[in-house]
């Protein structure tokens, strides 16, 4: 009779093999060889570059929203959100004043409400105006600093160590659920796996760029992933209750353009947090 440590290293070599055989995994991995290079030339120009990036993932990402809680993508409240989202993004800038976007932030999500009530939709639809806008004013503040285009790569490479680590750990350890009725693939064995390689991934970037205290972007890289995986799992849950699969189709292999950043609306929410309170007590951690 074989041990228990055996049947369990036998499970883990067939569900590695298993993921070698993975087409979808094939999909995914090209399209992020394609995307990856196209988002990190406009990181690294910066200023209208990045804005307009930003601008153009926000508009889709409403789009994609709208879709999600109506089943619909006409009609004049459908183009007047996406037109309101976007034209806001544009106006932060590529360095925003963070208290007078973060009012244009609320008279935005005023108005998407008033559009959801006068279109008779429910009334989550205007949720979407703050939660693709809050994540893009929280990226471009960072951006905006003189240290901004190390920033936005140590966000960048967390969340996705975090997806990738997640899924690969959790794909070959397998595993207790982490939220079965929401989201019935992620484990807890690929949850840890995330955190950890993410938490990695932010020292080396750290030490790549010489920061003041590595030892600290350890920290909130691991803190981050968690705030990203939380993120994940929020869109998971929305997902479920609308009865979607996937938000859109536009990534072949990730789904559409929430499926993909899910996380990083949550991460650069919180590592622009964790950046103004630091730099406010004088920690120059970056």
């Amino acid at each position: 009779m074989p041990s228990p440590t055996t049947t369990d290293e036998t499970a883990a070599l067939g569900r590695w093999q298993a993921l070698l055989k993975d087409r979808n995994l094939l999909i995914r991995l090209v399209s992020a060889l394609v995307l990856i290079p196209l988002v990190l030339v406009d990181v690294y120009l910066g200023g209208w570059w990045f804005t307009g990036l930003i601008a153009l993932v926000v508009l889709l990402s409403m789009r994609e929203w709208a879709r999600m809680i109506t089943g619909d993508a006409s009609g004049w409240w459908f183009y007047s959100l996406i037109a309101l989202v976007f034209l806001v993004a544009l106006g932060f800038g590529p360095n925003p004043n963070p208290v007078w976007s973060l009012l244009w932030v609320l008279k935005a999500s005023v108005a998407g409400l008033v559009i959801a009530v006068m279109a008779k939709k429910p009334h989550l639809l205007a949720l979407g105006v703050p939660y693709v806008l809050l994540p893009a004013l929280a990226m471009l503040w960072l951006r905006g600093h003189e240290d901004g285009l190390r920033l936005i790569v140590f966000l960048f490479f967390v969340i996705w160590a975090t997806d990738t680590g997640a899924y690969l750990v959790g794909r070959i350890m397998g595993g207790p659920k982490l939220a079965p009725l929401i989201s019935p693939k992620k484990t807890w064995s690929g949850a840890v796996g995330g955190v950890v390689i993410a938490g990695m991934t932010g020292l080396v970037v750290a030490l790549i760029y010489r920061t003041e205290l590595p030892m600290v972007a350890f920290g909130i890289a691991m803190a981050i992933s968690v705030i990203g995986q939380g993120g994940d799992l929020l869109e998971s849950g929305i997902k479920r209750h609308y009865a979607v699969k996937d938000s859109g189709g536009s990534i072949p292999g990730h789904g559409g353009i929430l499926d993909r950043i899910d996380g990083l609306i949550t991460a650069s929410i919180g590592l622009a947090l964790f950046h103004a309170v630091l730099m406010g007590l004088g920690y120059d951690w970056w």
